[in-house]
């Protein structure tokens, strides 16, 4: 048997070390020329890739789908900002609690409350600037001192003004003290004006002076207003009243109605 093996000549012997030099080096060829045509289909596993050598490159769009994912793993950070549109949320599943009402503005007709008080102090003039539609209402108090050797005399100033644009037209009064009893002089005010850029056309004022009769009756110290603001298509409403006291300070209650 032994015998039947041996090569029987030299032409035999290269021929046999040209075989085992071909089998030595075609595992090296094949790894090197294996493509995705020589691998079966559905054959590659989960532990047959190393891990984290999947890459974002490596999955085609569109090819990770909601059935993928687990279940409440996705966080705020993992979320492009501005990728989530109205489009992409299901009606009726947002509540009170997941919108922030601050960064809402006033809905078409809702009522605006207004409301604006502030104490007698000595540091000059406070300001509130409430938004209706395109428009600003601009409401200032302020205090100041007038009189010499004889001693300083309080007053206070109670002024509405409104900027944006179109006009505006008004009706209402002013009184000349707080009580708005029939005998207190009362002066009726109807009137428009244009409108324009911050701080505004003046609406209503009022000024309180203290220790001085006389010119106190002659000072309108409250006043009421209704008027309506107009651009083009978009309208609103404004109606308030508003006092100012010498040694009180001013307050101003009413409401706003952007109606476009």
């Amino acid at each position: 048997m032994l015998k039947k093996l041996r090569p029987r000549s030299a032409y035999d012997v290269v021929a046999l070390l040209a075989l085992f030099a071909a089998l030595g080096t075609g595992g090296a060829y094949a790894a090197d020329t294996i493509g995705s045509a020589d691998i079966i289909n559905e054959s590659i596993r989960s532990e047959d890739i190393k891990n984290t050598e999947i890459k974002a490159l490596d999955i085609g769009p569109g090819q990770v789908l909601g059935s993928r994912i687990t279940d409440e793993t996705i966080k705020s950070n993992d979320i492009a900002d501005g990728r989530v549109t109205g489009a992409d949320i299901a009606p009726d599943t947002l509540t009170g609690a997941d919108i922030n009402e601050a960064e809402l503005g006033a809905l078409p007709g809702a009522p605006i409350k207004i409301r604006f008080e502030v104490g007698f102090n000595f540091a000059g003039e406070e300001v509130s600037e409430i938004a209706v539609g395109p428009w600003t209402l601009r409401l200032a108090c302020a205090f100041f001192f007038t009189g010499g050797e004889l001693g300083q005399i309080a007053h206070s100033t109670l002024s509405a003004k409104v900027s944006g644009p179109g006009d505006m037209q008004w009706s209402g009064s002013d009184w000349a003290n707080n009580s708005q009893t029939p005998e207190d002089p009362v002066t009726p005010k109807i009137g428009g004006a244009l409108l324009g850029a911050a701080p505004g056309t003046t609406l209503a004022a009022a000024t309180a002076v203290a220790d001085d009769p006389d010119e106190f009756y002659r000072t309108p110290v409250r006043f009421s207003r209704t008027a309506y603001l107009n651009s083009g298509s978009q309208v609103a409403m404004l109606q308030f009243n508003g006092a100012a006291g010498a040694d009180d300070g001013c307050e101003l209650y009413g409401h706003a109605i952007n109606m476009s």
